[in-house]
Protein backbone atom coordinates (compact mmCIF):
# COMPACT_ATOMS: atom_id res chain seq x y z
CA UNK A 1 0.00 0.00 0.00
CA UNK A 2 1.47 3.34 -0.93
CA UNK A 3 2.22 5.80 1.86
CA UNK A 4 -0.76 7.99 2.53
CA UNK A 5 1.37 11.10 2.79
CA UNK A 6 0.54 12.17 -0.75
CA UNK A 7 -3.02 12.99 -1.77
CA UNK A 8 -4.79 14.36 -4.85
CA UNK A 9 -6.42 17.36 -6.41
CA UNK A 10 -6.96 17.46 -10.22
CA UNK A 11 -10.61 16.55 -10.11
CA UNK A 12 -10.84 17.27 -13.81
CA UNK A 13 -8.40 14.47 -14.48
CA UNK A 14 -10.49 11.90 -12.65
CA UNK A 15 -12.43 9.44 -14.76
CA UNK A 16 -16.14 9.08 -14.05
CA UNK A 17 -16.95 7.53 -10.69
CA UNK A 18 -18.14 3.95 -10.61
CA UNK A 19 -20.66 2.27 -8.33
CA UNK A 20 -19.79 2.96 -4.70
CA UNK A 21 -18.27 6.36 -5.48
CA UNK A 22 -14.79 5.16 -6.51
CA UNK A 23 -12.75 6.06 -9.55
CA UNK A 24 -11.69 3.49 -12.12
CA UNK A 25 -8.09 4.24 -11.14
CA UNK A 26 -6.43 5.04 -7.85
CA UNK A 27 -5.25 8.56 -7.17
CA UNK A 28 -1.61 9.10 -8.11
CA UNK A 29 1.01 10.35 -5.68
CA UNK A 30 1.38 13.72 -7.48
CA UNK A 31 -2.40 14.17 -7.28
CA UNK A 32 -2.35 13.28 -3.61
CA UNK A 33 0.44 15.76 -2.95
CA UNK A 34 -1.41 18.51 -4.81
CA UNK A 35 -4.57 17.90 -2.78
CA UNK A 36 -2.67 18.04 0.51
CA UNK A 37 -0.92 21.27 -0.47
CA UNK A 38 -4.19 22.88 -1.51
CA UNK A 39 -5.92 21.70 1.65
CA UNK A 40 -3.13 23.06 3.85
CA UNK A 41 -3.21 26.41 2.07
CA UNK A 42 -6.96 26.69 2.63
CA UNK A 43 -6.65 25.68 6.28
CA UNK A 44 -3.85 28.17 6.93
CA UNK A 45 -5.94 30.99 5.46
CA UNK A 46 -8.70 30.31 8.02
CA UNK A 47 -6.46 30.94 11.05
CA UNK A 48 -7.49 34.03 13.01
CA UNK A 49 -4.96 36.73 13.98
CA UNK A 50 -4.92 35.39 17.56
CA UNK A 51 -3.68 32.02 16.27
CA UNK A 52 -6.99 30.18 16.79
CA UNK A 53 -9.35 28.51 14.38
CA UNK A 54 -13.01 29.36 15.04
CA UNK A 55 -15.73 26.97 13.90
CA UNK A 56 -19.42 26.35 14.63
CA UNK A 57 -18.50 23.43 16.90
CA UNK A 58 -16.13 25.34 19.14
CA UNK A 59 -12.61 26.69 19.30
CA UNK A 60 -10.18 24.26 20.98
CA UNK A 61 -11.22 21.27 18.84
CA UNK A 62 -10.75 22.86 15.41
CA UNK A 63 -7.55 24.57 16.58
CA UNK A 64 -6.10 21.32 17.91
CA UNK A 65 -7.01 19.41 14.74
CA UNK A 66 -5.39 22.06 12.54
CA UNK A 67 -2.24 22.21 14.67
CA UNK A 68 -2.05 18.41 14.60
CA UNK A 69 -2.05 18.46 10.80
CA UNK A 70 0.43 21.32 10.46
CA UNK A 71 2.80 19.82 13.08
CA UNK A 72 2.68 16.37 11.50
CA UNK A 73 3.20 17.51 7.91
CA UNK A 74 6.93 18.46 7.99
CA UNK A 75 7.90 15.03 9.32
CA UNK A 76 6.41 13.49 6.16
CA UNK A 77 8.68 15.53 3.91
CA UNK A 78 12.04 14.47 2.51
CA UNK A 79 14.16 15.42 4.34
CA UNK A 80 11.97 15.82 7.44
CA UNK A 81 11.73 19.26 9.03
CA UNK A 82 11.10 20.46 12.56
CA UNK A 83 7.63 22.10 12.65
CA UNK A 84 9.20 25.18 14.30
CA UNK A 85 11.98 25.47 11.71
CA UNK A 86 11.71 28.80 9.82
CA UNK A 87 12.33 26.79 6.67
CA UNK A 88 8.94 25.10 7.16
CA UNK A 89 6.32 27.27 5.50
CA UNK A 90 3.70 26.66 8.18
CA UNK A 91 5.88 27.06 11.27
CA UNK A 92 3.89 30.16 12.32
CA UNK A 93 0.61 28.26 12.11
CA UNK A 94 2.02 25.63 14.48
CA UNK A 95 3.39 28.03 17.09
CA UNK A 96 0.50 30.49 16.97
CA UNK A 97 -2.03 27.66 17.16
CA UNK A 98 -0.30 26.11 20.17
CA UNK A 99 -0.14 29.51 21.89
CA UNK A 100 -3.90 29.82 21.35
CA UNK A 101 -4.34 26.50 23.16
CA UNK A 102 -1.91 27.40 25.95
CA UNK A 103 -3.89 30.58 26.55
CA UNK A 104 -7.09 28.53 27.02
CA UNK A 105 -5.89 25.62 29.16
CA UNK A 106 -6.76 25.28 32.81
CA UNK A 107 -4.50 23.79 35.47
CA UNK A 108 -4.89 22.54 39.00
CA UNK A 109 -2.37 20.52 40.98
CA UNK A 110 -0.40 19.73 37.86
CA UNK A 111 -3.45 18.50 35.91
CA UNK A 112 -4.03 20.31 32.61
CA UNK A 113 -7.19 20.33 30.48
CA UNK A 114 -9.31 22.38 28.06
CA UNK A 115 -12.48 23.80 29.58
CA UNK A 116 -15.34 23.69 27.05
CA UNK A 117 -15.76 19.98 26.15
CA UNK A 118 -12.84 18.77 28.24
CA UNK A 119 -12.34 15.17 27.13
CA UNK A 120 -12.83 15.76 23.41
CA UNK A 121 -10.71 18.93 23.32
CA UNK A 122 -7.97 17.72 25.67
CA UNK A 123 -7.58 14.47 23.74
CA UNK A 124 -7.16 16.27 20.41
CA UNK A 125 -4.66 18.72 21.82
CA UNK A 126 -2.65 15.94 23.45
CA UNK A 127 -2.13 14.64 19.92
CA UNK A 128 -1.25 18.08 18.56
CA UNK A 129 1.33 18.63 21.30
CA UNK A 130 2.78 15.13 20.84
CA UNK A 131 3.23 15.73 17.11
CA UNK A 132 5.62 18.62 17.78
CA UNK A 133 8.17 16.10 19.11
CA UNK A 134 9.56 18.95 21.20
CA UNK A 135 9.40 17.92 24.88
CA UNK A 136 11.98 20.48 26.01
CA UNK A 137 10.40 23.46 24.25
CA UNK A 138 9.03 26.06 26.67
CA UNK A 139 5.61 27.70 26.71
CA UNK A 140 5.84 31.47 26.41
CA UNK A 141 2.30 32.80 26.83
CA UNK A 142 2.08 35.40 29.61
CA UNK A 143 -1.04 34.89 31.69
CA UNK A 144 -1.34 31.21 30.83
CA UNK A 145 -1.33 28.85 33.83
CA UNK A 146 1.36 26.84 32.03
CA UNK A 147 3.56 29.80 31.06
CA UNK A 148 7.17 28.74 31.53
CA UNK A 149 6.34 25.02 31.52
CA UNK A 150 8.04 22.68 29.08
CA UNK A 151 5.87 20.96 26.50
CA UNK A 152 6.64 17.70 28.31
CA UNK A 153 5.21 19.09 31.54
CA UNK A 154 2.07 20.28 29.76
CA UNK A 155 1.54 16.97 27.96
CA UNK A 156 2.22 15.07 31.17
CA UNK A 157 -0.41 17.18 32.94
CA UNK A 158 -2.90 16.46 30.17
CA UNK A 159 -2.19 12.72 30.36
CA UNK A 160 -2.64 12.73 34.13
CA UNK A 161 -5.93 14.59 33.75
CA UNK A 162 -7.16 12.16 31.08
CA UNK A 163 -6.33 9.16 33.25
CA UNK A 164 -8.25 10.70 36.15
CA UNK A 165 -11.16 11.59 33.83
CA UNK A 166 -11.84 7.94 32.88
CA UNK A 167 -15.12 6.61 34.23
CA UNK A 168 -14.73 4.17 37.12
CA UNK A 169 -18.04 2.37 37.52
CA UNK A 170 -21.40 1.35 36.11
CA UNK A 171 -21.98 0.50 32.47
CA UNK A 172 -19.79 3.44 31.55
CA UNK A 173 -16.69 2.00 33.24
CA UNK A 174 -13.50 2.34 31.24
CA UNK A 175 -14.81 4.93 28.79
CA UNK A 176 -14.99 8.70 28.72
CA UNK A 177 -17.87 11.15 28.45
CA UNK A 178 -17.75 14.85 27.72
CA UNK A 179 -16.40 15.78 31.15
CA UNK A 180 -14.22 14.10 33.75
CA UNK A 181 -15.86 11.12 35.51
CA UNK A 182 -19.06 11.65 33.55
CA UNK A 183 -21.32 9.48 35.71
CA UNK A 184 -23.83 7.53 33.62
CA UNK A 185 -22.25 8.36 30.27
CA UNK A 186 -19.43 7.00 28.10
CA UNK A 187 -19.47 7.38 24.33
CA UNK A 188 -17.27 6.38 21.43
CA UNK A 189 -16.60 9.89 20.17
CA UNK A 190 -15.09 11.16 23.42
CA UNK A 191 -13.50 7.79 24.20
CA UNK A 192 -11.99 7.69 20.71
CA UNK A 193 -10.23 11.03 21.09
CA UNK A 194 -9.23 10.23 24.69
CA UNK A 195 -7.57 6.96 23.75
CA UNK A 196 -5.86 8.39 20.68
CA UNK A 197 -4.55 11.24 22.83
CA UNK A 198 -3.13 8.69 25.28
CA UNK A 199 -1.64 6.62 22.45
CA UNK A 200 0.19 9.60 21.00
CA UNK A 201 1.35 10.94 24.37
CA UNK A 202 3.05 7.68 25.32
CA UNK A 203 4.46 6.82 21.89
CA UNK A 204 8.27 6.66 21.98
CA UNK A 205 8.48 8.07 18.45
CA UNK A 206 7.43 11.49 19.77
CA UNK A 207 10.05 11.53 22.52
CA UNK A 208 8.05 12.64 25.54
CA UNK A 209 8.89 9.58 27.62
CA UNK A 210 5.43 9.26 29.19
CA UNK A 211 3.68 6.08 30.28
CA UNK A 212 0.05 5.24 30.95
CA UNK A 213 -1.25 3.68 34.16
CA UNK A 214 -1.93 -0.04 33.44
CA UNK A 215 -5.20 0.30 35.38
CA UNK A 216 -6.45 2.70 32.69
CA UNK A 217 -5.88 0.05 30.03
CA UNK A 218 -7.48 -2.63 32.20
CA UNK A 219 -10.66 -0.57 32.55
CA UNK A 220 -10.57 0.22 28.84
CA UNK A 221 -10.66 -3.54 28.14
CA UNK A 222 -14.03 -3.71 29.95
CA UNK A 223 -15.36 -0.75 27.99
CA UNK A 224 -14.28 -2.32 24.69
CA UNK A 225 -16.12 -5.54 25.49
CA UNK A 226 -19.27 -3.64 26.45
CA UNK A 227 -19.38 -1.22 23.54
CA UNK A 228 -18.76 -3.78 20.77
CA UNK A 229 -22.02 -5.24 19.52
CA UNK A 230 -21.94 -9.02 19.96
CA UNK A 231 -23.65 -9.75 16.63
CA UNK A 232 -22.59 -7.01 14.19
CA UNK A 233 -19.02 -6.70 15.51
CA UNK A 234 -19.32 -2.93 15.16
CA UNK A 235 -19.08 -0.39 17.93
CA UNK A 236 -22.11 1.27 19.43
CA UNK A 237 -22.17 4.86 20.60
CA UNK A 238 -23.34 5.22 24.18
CA UNK A 239 -23.00 3.17 27.35
CA UNK A 240 -24.77 4.18 30.54
CA UNK A 241 -27.57 3.43 32.92
CA UNK A 242 -28.11 0.14 34.72
CA UNK A 243 -26.89 -3.25 33.39
CA UNK A 244 -27.07 -4.96 30.97
CA UNK A 245 -24.51 -2.73 29.31
CA UNK A 246 -25.43 -3.38 25.68
CA UNK A 247 -24.73 -1.14 22.69
CA UNK A 248 -26.39 -0.48 19.34
CA UNK A 249 -25.35 -2.17 16.09
CA UNK A 250 -22.71 0.51 15.43
CA UNK A 251 -21.26 2.35 12.49
CA UNK A 252 -17.85 2.69 10.84
CA UNK A 253 -16.97 5.93 12.66
CA UNK A 254 -17.24 4.29 16.08
CA UNK A 255 -15.74 1.01 14.89
CA UNK A 256 -12.62 2.82 13.70
CA UNK A 257 -12.24 4.17 17.23
CA UNK A 258 -12.86 0.66 18.57
CA UNK A 259 -9.96 -0.75 16.53
CA UNK A 260 -7.60 1.93 17.83
CA UNK A 261 -8.69 1.16 21.39
CA UNK A 262 -8.09 -2.55 20.82
CA UNK A 263 -4.60 -1.86 19.51
CA UNK A 264 -3.86 0.44 22.47
CA UNK A 265 -4.66 -2.29 25.01
CA UNK A 266 -2.61 -4.79 23.03
CA UNK A 267 -5.24 -7.03 21.44
CA UNK A 268 -3.58 -8.80 18.50
CA UNK A 269 -5.06 -8.34 15.06
CA UNK A 270 -5.95 -12.03 15.02
CA UNK A 271 -8.14 -11.73 18.11
CA UNK A 272 -11.76 -12.61 17.33
CA UNK A 273 -13.00 -9.20 18.53
CA UNK A 274 -10.59 -7.34 16.25
CA UNK A 275 -11.53 -9.57 13.33
CA UNK A 276 -15.22 -8.92 14.00
CA UNK A 277 -14.60 -5.16 13.91
CA UNK A 278 -12.75 -5.44 10.59
CA UNK A 279 -15.55 -7.60 9.19
CA UNK A 280 -18.09 -4.93 10.18
CA UNK A 281 -16.11 -2.29 8.26
CA UNK A 282 -15.97 -4.50 5.19
CA UNK A 283 -19.69 -5.32 5.39
CA UNK A 284 -20.53 -1.60 5.39
CA UNK A 285 -17.78 -0.45 3.03
CA UNK A 286 -20.05 0.73 0.24
CA UNK A 287 -22.62 2.30 2.54
CA UNK A 288 -22.99 6.04 2.67
CA UNK A 289 -22.91 8.07 5.85
CA UNK A 290 -24.34 6.10 8.80
CA UNK A 291 -23.33 3.31 8.97
CA UNK A 292 -20.66 3.78 6.27
CA UNK A 293 -17.87 6.28 5.74
CA UNK A 294 -18.50 7.83 2.33
CA UNK A 295 -19.45 11.47 2.78
CA UNK A 296 -18.65 11.41 6.50
CA UNK A 297 -15.15 12.86 6.84
CA UNK A 298 -14.90 12.10 10.54
CA UNK A 299 -15.79 8.46 9.85
CA UNK A 300 -13.13 8.31 7.13
CA UNK A 301 -10.63 9.70 9.63
CA UNK A 302 -11.46 7.37 12.54
CA UNK A 303 -11.63 4.32 10.26
CA UNK A 304 -8.24 5.16 8.74
CA UNK A 305 -6.62 5.60 12.15
CA UNK A 306 -8.19 2.39 13.45
CA UNK A 307 -6.90 0.34 10.53
CA UNK A 308 -3.48 2.01 10.70
CA UNK A 309 -3.31 1.17 14.40
CA UNK A 310 -2.41 -2.39 13.39
CA UNK A 311 0.36 -1.33 11.03
CA UNK A 312 1.08 -3.43 7.97
CA UNK A 313 -1.26 -6.20 9.15
CA UNK A 314 -4.29 -4.29 7.86
CA UNK A 315 -2.76 -2.65 4.79
CA UNK A 316 -5.25 -4.64 2.76
CA UNK A 317 -8.59 -6.15 3.78
CA UNK A 318 -9.81 -9.56 2.58
CA UNK A 319 -12.85 -8.23 0.72
CA UNK A 320 -12.11 -4.54 0.17
CA UNK A 321 -8.45 -4.89 -0.81
CA UNK A 322 -6.29 -1.74 -0.65
CA UNK A 323 -8.56 0.46 1.45
CA UNK A 324 -6.17 3.43 1.42
CA UNK A 325 -6.18 3.69 -2.36
CA UNK A 326 -9.97 3.73 -2.27
CA UNK A 327 -10.37 6.29 0.50
CA UNK A 328 -7.68 8.51 -1.01
CA UNK A 329 -9.34 8.40 -4.41
CA UNK A 330 -12.71 9.22 -2.88
CA UNK A 331 -11.29 12.16 -0.93
CA UNK A 332 -9.46 13.54 -3.95
CA UNK A 333 -12.57 13.42 -6.10
CA UNK A 334 -14.60 15.22 -3.41
CA UNK A 335 -12.21 18.06 -2.58
CA UNK A 336 -13.72 21.49 -3.15
CA UNK A 337 -12.09 23.77 -5.74
CA UNK A 338 -10.84 26.08 -2.96
CA UNK A 339 -8.94 23.19 -1.29
CA UNK A 340 -11.42 22.48 1.52
CA UNK A 341 -13.64 19.46 2.12
CA UNK A 342 -17.32 19.49 3.05
CA UNK A 343 -20.08 19.92 3.78
CA UNK A 344 -20.46 16.21 4.27
CA UNK A 345 -22.80 14.24 6.49
CA UNK A 346 -22.74 13.01 10.05
CA UNK A 347 -21.62 14.82 13.20
CA UNK A 348 -19.51 17.84 12.37
CA UNK A 349 -21.03 18.29 8.93
CA UNK A 350 -20.87 21.92 7.91
CA UNK A 351 -17.78 22.71 9.98
CA UNK A 352 -15.38 22.91 7.07
CA UNK A 353 -12.44 23.42 9.43
CA UNK A 354 -13.01 20.05 11.07
CA UNK A 355 -14.02 18.29 7.86
CA UNK A 356 -10.91 19.54 6.03
CA UNK A 357 -8.66 18.52 8.93
CA UNK A 358 -10.26 15.07 9.06
CA UNK A 359 -9.79 14.63 5.31
CA UNK A 360 -6.16 15.74 5.41
CA UNK A 361 -5.38 13.54 8.41
CA UNK A 362 -6.95 10.58 6.59
CA UNK A 363 -4.37 10.96 3.86
CA UNK A 364 -1.18 10.69 5.88
CA UNK A 365 -0.23 7.87 8.23
CA UNK A 366 -0.05 7.70 11.99
CA UNK A 367 2.21 5.37 13.96
CA UNK A 368 0.37 2.45 15.55
CA UNK A 369 -0.01 2.93 19.31
CA UNK A 370 2.83 1.41 21.34
CA UNK A 371 2.27 -2.14 22.50
CA UNK A 372 1.49 -2.21 26.24
CA UNK A 373 4.39 -3.95 27.94
CA UNK A 374 5.60 -4.20 31.53
CA UNK A 375 9.19 -4.67 32.70
CA UNK A 376 10.68 -5.78 36.01
CA UNK A 377 14.10 -4.37 36.87
CA UNK A 378 16.07 -6.77 39.05
CA UNK A 379 13.33 -9.42 39.24
CA UNK A 380 12.68 -10.47 42.82
CA UNK A 381 14.05 -7.23 44.29
CA UNK A 382 12.05 -4.50 46.01
CA UNK A 383 13.19 -1.77 45.95
CA UNK A 384 15.24 -2.02 42.79
CA UNK A 385 18.48 -0.61 44.16
CA UNK A 386 21.18 0.25 41.65
CA UNK A 387 24.71 1.08 42.81
CA UNK A 388 26.01 3.41 40.11
CA UNK A 389 29.65 2.65 40.91
CA UNK A 390 29.05 -1.06 40.34
CA UNK A 391 30.92 -2.60 37.40
CA UNK A 392 28.35 -5.40 37.16
CA UNK A 393 25.12 -5.78 35.23
CA UNK A 394 21.45 -4.96 35.81
CA UNK A 395 18.98 -7.76 35.00
CA UNK A 396 15.77 -6.55 33.35
CA UNK A 397 12.81 -8.78 32.55
CA UNK A 398 10.34 -8.00 29.76
CA UNK A 399 7.15 -9.56 31.07
CA UNK A 400 5.07 -11.70 28.78
CA UNK A 401 1.29 -11.80 29.03
CA UNK A 402 -1.76 -13.18 27.26
CA UNK A 403 -1.49 -10.31 24.77
CA UNK A 404 2.31 -10.00 24.52
CA UNK A 405 4.67 -12.74 23.31
CA UNK A 406 8.27 -12.00 24.30
CA UNK A 407 9.55 -14.29 21.54
CA UNK A 408 7.98 -11.85 19.06
CA UNK A 409 10.42 -9.05 20.01
CA UNK A 410 13.18 -7.81 17.71
CA UNK A 411 15.89 -7.70 20.36
CA UNK A 412 18.28 -5.77 18.11
CA UNK A 413 16.00 -2.76 18.70
CA UNK A 414 15.76 -3.03 22.49
CA UNK A 415 17.47 -0.33 24.55
CA UNK A 416 17.41 0.00 28.33
CA UNK A 417 18.37 3.39 29.80
CA UNK A 418 20.57 4.11 26.80
CA UNK A 419 22.30 0.70 26.74
CA UNK A 420 21.57 -1.48 23.71
CA UNK A 421 20.67 -5.16 24.06
CA UNK A 422 22.56 -6.16 20.95
CA UNK A 423 25.84 -5.19 22.62
CA UNK A 424 25.43 -8.05 25.12
CA UNK A 425 23.48 -10.82 23.38
CA UNK A 426 22.25 -12.16 26.71
CA UNK A 427 18.53 -12.68 26.12
CA UNK A 428 17.12 -15.78 27.81
CA UNK A 429 13.56 -16.87 28.52
CA UNK A 430 11.93 -17.94 31.77
CA UNK A 431 8.80 -17.25 33.81
CA UNK A 432 10.15 -14.83 36.41
CA UNK A 433 6.85 -13.86 38.05
CA UNK A 434 5.05 -17.20 38.12
CA UNK A 435 2.10 -16.20 35.93
CA UNK A 436 2.73 -19.07 33.45
CA UNK A 437 3.69 -16.61 30.68
CA UNK A 438 7.21 -16.71 29.30
CA UNK A 439 9.33 -13.63 30.13
CA UNK A 440 12.58 -12.42 28.56
CA UNK A 441 15.52 -11.59 30.83
CA UNK A 442 18.26 -9.27 29.59
CA UNK A 443 21.38 -7.85 31.25
CA UNK A 444 22.83 -4.37 30.97
CA UNK A 445 26.13 -2.96 32.18
CA UNK A 446 25.41 -0.46 34.95
CA UNK A 447 28.07 1.97 33.74
CA UNK A 448 26.80 1.86 30.17
CA UNK A 449 23.34 3.07 31.14
CA UNK A 450 22.36 6.73 31.51
CA UNK A 451 20.87 6.25 34.97
CA UNK A 452 21.84 9.20 37.17
CA UNK A 453 21.89 9.71 40.92
CA UNK A 454 18.40 10.69 42.07
CA UNK A 455 16.55 8.95 39.22
CA UNK A 456 13.43 7.16 40.39
CA UNK A 457 12.71 5.11 37.28
CA UNK A 458 14.45 3.64 34.25
CA UNK A 459 12.85 2.79 30.94
CA UNK A 460 13.19 0.29 28.12
CA UNK A 461 12.25 0.80 24.45
CA UNK A 462 12.02 -1.60 21.55
CA UNK A 463 9.97 -3.01 18.70
CA UNK A 464 8.26 -6.27 17.90
CA UNK A 465 9.30 -8.23 14.83
CA UNK A 466 6.23 -6.66 13.18
CA UNK A 467 7.67 -3.18 13.76
CA UNK A 468 5.28 -2.15 16.54
CA UNK A 469 6.91 0.02 19.22
CA UNK A 470 6.82 -0.45 22.97
CA UNK A 471 8.02 1.61 25.93
CA UNK A 472 8.00 0.52 29.56
CA UNK A 473 9.46 1.77 32.84
CA UNK A 474 10.04 0.47 36.35
CA UNK A 475 11.10 2.15 39.59
CA UNK A 476 14.73 2.33 40.73
CA UNK A 477 16.57 3.51 43.84
CA UNK A 478 20.02 4.88 43.02
CA UNK A 479 23.02 4.47 45.32
CA UNK A 480 26.47 6.00 44.86
CA UNK A 481 28.36 3.39 46.82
Amino acid sequence: MKIASKLVLAIALMVPLLVGGFSARAASEPEIEAAIENGLAWLAAQQAPDGCWYGPYGLAGPTGMAVWKFAERPYEQDPPLDPFDPAYEYNAQVQDGLDCIFAMVQESGGLVWLPSMPVYETGINMIALSETRAPTRTVSVPGSPVDGWTYQQVLGGMLDWMEDAQNDGGCEIGGWGYSANDIGWSDQSNSGYATMGIGFAIHPAFGFGLTVDPNVLAKLETYIDNVQHPVSGGSGYFLGGPPPCGSDMGNILRTGNLLYEMALVGRPVGDSTAQAAVAFIEANWNAACQPGWQGDYQATFTMSKGLQAYGDALDTLPVVGDWLDQTSTYLVSHQNPDGSWGPGCGHGAGDLLLETSWALLSLEPIPPPPVPVEIDIKPGSDPNSIKLSNKGVIPVAILGSASFDVTNVDYSTVVFAGDATEAHNTVHYQDVNGDTHLDAVLHYETRQTNIQMGDTEACLDGETVDGLSFHACDSVRTLDS
